[in-house]
């Protein structure tokens, strides 16, 4: 898992994928659900991709430059409508700079706290962040967990 100020010049590289994680602003990190989420279940999911993927996690006085960084992407309406639902976890194919929704493979998971801020947590995330496996472009269709 990578702490980064910006999500642009982020390239594949040997990576399959890039994880992008976003949040609506840095008090979403003064919140015990992200915690919980950065520590345990990206952390995680960073260690389960076994170098066939990259997590990138903004420092958090960056959380709004690099969801801004996001949303100025080619989204249709109803994709962009997808992208400002947060906290969530963008999933491309390619560079940062060269992704388009218009023409790349993405996913986007959810992790809204209204679903997974109860007595269980997160833990009903923990097998789809156990083994990702994005494989085509979604739009309203986006993965909600």
């Amino acid at each position: 898992m990578m702490r980064t100020s910006a999500f642009a010049g982020k390239i594949t590289g040997s990576y399959q994928y890039l994880f992008f994680v976003l949040y609506e602003d840095y008090t979403d990190f003064a919140r015990a659900f992200i915690t919980e989420f950065n520590n345990v279940y990206l952390e995680r999911l960073a260690r389960n991709l076994k170098g066939r993927g990259a997590v990138f996690v903004p420092f958090a006085a960056d959380v709004e430059e690099t969801r801004a960084e996001v949303l100025s992407k080619d989204w249709t309406s109803d994709e962009y409508l997808q992208v400002c639902q947060v906290p969530s976890l963008l999933v491309i194919s390619n560079d940062f700079d060269a992704f388009s929704p218009r023409s790349d493979p993405w996913v986007i998971f959810h992790f809204g706290e209204e679903h997974y801020g109860g007595p269980a947590g997160l833990a009903g995330n923990a097998p789809i962040l156990a083994s990702p496996s994005p494989s085509s472009r979604t739009s309203s269709a986006s993965a909600s967990i």
